[in-house]
């Protein structure tokens, strides 16, 4: 639950973390925030794995709908995928 600054320092230093040569594992429940970092991706459900592989690839509308149990569409905005949601 990080407000927009506290989440654009702390994705900054998660890349400079990477950048640097460390490996990071991390949990999330913000898709997006998996997109800006993650280059693999495990996507757990009741303690099972859906799927598993290159974020890029496994983060999708049909994963996203099939693991929130609600419409959830990745769209292309220019050239970086953003997550979008009916409420």
């Amino acid at each position: 639950h990080l407000d927009l600054g506290n989440k654009a320092r702390l994705t900054n230093l998660l890349r400079e973390l990477a950048s640097e040569g460390h490996n990071l594992i991390f949990t999330t429940h913000e898709p997006d925030f998996a997109l800006a970092l993650s280059e693999r991706t495990l996507m757990m459900q009741r303690g099972h794995i859906l799927f598993d592989g290159k974020t890029s690839t496994v983060i999708n509308s049909a994963a996203l709908t099939n693991l929130y149990g609600s419409p959830v569409d990745v769209i292309e905005h220019e050239g970086r995928a953003l997550i979008r949601w009916d409420n």
